[in-house]
């Protein structure tokens, strides 16, 4: 897993070809407002169109939207998406991944 910003300090392009090159899955922040040129990028740096392809939007909070397509097709399943936004380009992206019931604690009042 490569985790990695869309944008560089300075406002330039993420280097594509050096995300491509490295394997596995890819967790991207700040990706929403360009991901049409991540998504060129990405494909011209030679990573194929059906790519596993996720976008996390306002990820773990209670409006939390994920949607789900191949590399090729992010950039149209992202629109209407809030953000922040995280995009996961990699097969992580097929996973159906469900959160874990939310564990209450409990008193410990019966403990000696």
């Amino acid at each position: 897993m490569t985790i990695a910003s869309c944008q560089g300090a300075d406002g330039s392009e993420a280097e594509y070809a050096r995300l491509a090159a490295i394997g596995g899955t890819l967790i991207l922040f700040m990706g929403l407002g360009r991901v049409e040129r991540v998504v060129d990028g990405l494909l011209a740096a030679g990573l194929p169109p059906d790519t596993p392809a996720a976008a996390v939007s306002r990820g773990t909070l209670p409006d939390q939207e994920v949607v789900r397509a191949t590399l090729a097709r992010l950039a149209a399943a992202t629109t209407g998406l809030a953000s922040p936004t995280l995009l996961v380009i990699g097969d992580v992206a097929a996973l159906e991944l469900l959160a874990p019931a939310r564990v209450v604690p409990r008193a410990l009042d019966h403990v000696a």
